[in-house]
């Protein structure tokens, strides 16, 4: 029989600081980790159970307005994926923002060059009931 190991969970109470580069999203740069945007106070802030924080960002695009989007899944409570708790965000200065709230489990994102995006929902949902969805004008010049 092979020697068990604890493994810490990435589930941590709502009360607990973020661990450096993690729900983050990140790039390398010369070989070093960089923070480009927290993903971790906006999970707290959007989950309503307080007791999990987790944070599930997908699907990362660069917008024609120069800014980074990406979907949140949403809300994972103890009883599984919340529906309609996931969200699209666009990234800029260090912090994301939502853009479309009360999304179904979106798993990714695509934007065109007129700035719409096109969100893909029920990603963990039943087959056959995945759609992806157009949001016009997301992310435009001066924004």
């Amino acid at each position: 029989m092979g020697r068990e190991f604890p493994v810490p969970s990435l589930s941590c109470p709502g009360s607990v600081d973020r661990v450096p580069q993690m729900a983050s999203i990140s790039r390398i740069d010369d070989g070093k980790v960089v923070e480009v945007a927290n993903t971790w106070d906006l999970e707290r802030t959007r989950n309503p159970a307080g007791a999990l924080v987790e944070s599930h960002a997908y699907g990362l695009s660069a917008g024609p307005d120069g800014h980074l989007y990406a979907v949140s899944m949403g809300v994972f409570a103890e009883e599984g994926p919340q529906p309609n708790s996931g969200a699209l965000l666009r990234i800029s200065q260090g912090n994301s923002e939502v853009v479309v709230p009360d999304l179904s489990l979106p798993t990714s994102v695509a934007l065109d060059q007129a700035g719409n995006a096109y969100v893909t929902t029920n990603g963990l949902g039943a087959p056959g009931s995945g759609t992806v969805v157009e949001y016009p004008a997301v992310a435009g010049a001066g924004m």
